[in-house]
C-alpha cells in the first residue's frame, strides 16, 4: 500500500513517485488523498497512475491546499485583467471609428469636361479646318506651264490646241446637214480645213463669222465654192482654210502632262471611247521613230459621244503629239452630223 502524503516536503516528493512508479494498486482507502493527488477512483489501472506521473503528479504533489486556493486566486485575478484591457481597447477603438451618420463625407460631384468641338477649336487656336480637309486646287494656266520644260509644253500644246480647234469648228454649225469634212494637220502648223454646204451666201458669209468667232483663226479664207446638187434643191460646197496660234489650245490648261507607255496609252484610248459609247473602228501603233511612236485611232457614234471623247482626250494631256484629225458625218448622202466618224493620228512621245 502506497502512503501518499501530500503535506510533506516538496524534496521527498520525487523519491516519493519513484517509489509510486513500483505500485501495483492504488490505496482505495483514502479516497479524498487519491482525488487531491490527481490518482482516478477506479484504481487499479496503470493508465491512471501513469498520468498522475507523467503529467499534473509532481505539480500537484508539491502544492497544499491552501497554495493550491491562492493559485486559482492568482489565475482569476489576472484573467480579469486581461479581460479588462481587451474591453478598454474595443471601447477605444469603438469611439475612434467615425459614425456613419455624423461622421459622411460629402464627395464632390465628378466634373465632366465639356466634349470639344472640332470646328470650336479650329476657332479657337486659329486653324482653319475647312482648308485644311481640302485639297488644293492644281495649278492653272502660266503657273502649270512654267513646272514643264519647254519640249513638254510643246506636247500639250500639241494636243489641246488640236482638239480644241475641231470641237470649236463643229459647234460653229448650228444646223444639221452643212458640214461634211473637218480636217486638222498639227504637223502643218497646225493647219485647218472646213467643208460645208451653203444654201447662199448670205449663210457662207454667216458660218465663216462664227468660226472666227469661235476659233480665232490667225488667217481664215474661203478656198473653193461650187455647186453641189442635193434633194433639197441647189447648194454650195464651200471649202474654208485657217491656221491655229500653236499655243491657242492652253488657255484653262490644269495639271502636268500624263506620261503613258505604248500599251498603257492603247487600254486607256480604247476603254475611254466605250465609256463614251463609241464603236471602234480601227486601232493601231507602229514603229518608234524620232518623233516618238505613230499611232491610229477610228471611232465611230453620235455627235455628242465624239464630242465628249474629244473633251476627255484633251484633259487627260497625255504625252501625244497630234498630227491629224479627220471628222465627219457617217451618212455621205444626207450629212446628218447626228453620227460621225473620228480618226486620230499621233505620235506618243515617250522621250522627256
Amino acid at each position: 500500500m502506497v502512503d501518499i502524503n501530500l503535506l510533506g516536503d516538496d524534496d521527498n516528493s520525487e523519491d516519493r513517485q519513484r517509489e509510486e512508479n513500483y505500485a501495483k494498486t492504488v490505496n482505495l482507502e483514502e479516497p479524498t488523498r487519491a482525488t487531491e493527488s490527481g490518482t482516478s477512483s477506479f484504481g487499479r489501472e496503470t493508465v491512471g497512475a501513469s498520468f498522475q506521473r507523467d503529467t499534473v503528479g509532481s505539480s500537484f504533489s508539491r502544492k497544499s491546499p491552501e497554495n493550491y486556493g491562492e493559485g486559482s486566486s492568482s489565475r482569476t485575478k489576472a484573467y480579469l485583467i486581461v479581460l479588462g484591457l481587451i474591453l478598454a481597447a474595443l471601447t477605444a477603438v469603438f469611439f475612434m471609428i467615425p459614425r456613419g451618420g455624423n461622421k459622411t463625407q460629402q464627395i464632390p460631384p465628378m466634373q465632366t469636361l465639356p466634349e470639344e468641338d472640332p470646328l470650336a477649336m479650329g476657332e479657337a487656336t486659329g486653324i482653319d479646318s475647312a482648308a485644311e480637309m481640302s485639297v488644293p486646287p492644281a495649278p492653272s494656266g502660266e503657273e502649270a506651264l512654267a513646272q514643264l520644260s519647254p519640249r513638254e509644253q510643246e506636247v500639250i500644246a500639241s494636243t489641246r490646241t488640236g482638239m480644241w480647234a475641231v470641237m470649236s469648228l463643229v459647234r460653229s454649225f448650228a444646223a444639221p446637214n452643212q458640214f461634211t469634212l473637218i480636217t486638222y494637220h498639227g504637223d502643218s502648223n497646225n493647219r485647218f480645213l472646213v467643208e460645208f454646204l451653203s444654201p447662199s451666201s448670205d449663210v457662207t458669209s454667216s458660218l465663216t463669222s462664227a468660226m472666227q468667232a469661235n476659233v480665232s483663226p490667225s488667217d481664215l479664207k474661203t478656198v473653193s465654192e461650187s455647186e453641189q446638187p442635193s434633194t433639197g434643191g441647189a447648194m454650195r460646197k464651200v471649202l474654208v482654210a485657217g491656221a491655229m496660234d500653236a499655243r491657242a489650245g492652253l488657255a484653262g490648261f490644269q495639271g502636268t502632262l500624263n506620261r503613258l507607255g505604248s500599251e498603257q496609252f492603247s487600254t486607256w484610248l480604247r476603254d475611254l471611247a466605250q465609256q463614251q459609247g463609241l464603236s471602234i473602228k480601227n486601232q493601231r501603233a507602229g514603229q518608234a521613230s524620232g518623233a516618238g511612236v505613230p499611232m491610229q485611232i477610228h471611232v465611230a457614234g453620235s455627235n455628242a459621244g465624239v464630242q465628249a471623247f474629244m473633251q476627255e482626250f484633251m484633259n487627260a494631256n497625255p504625252n501625244v503629239s497630234i498630227t491629224k484629225i479627220i471628222l465627219c458625218p457617217s451618212d455621205h448622202k444626207t450629212f446628218s452630223d447626228e453620227n460621225l466618224d473620228l480618226v486620230m493620228n499621233f505620235n506618243l512621245v515617250e522621250m522627256l
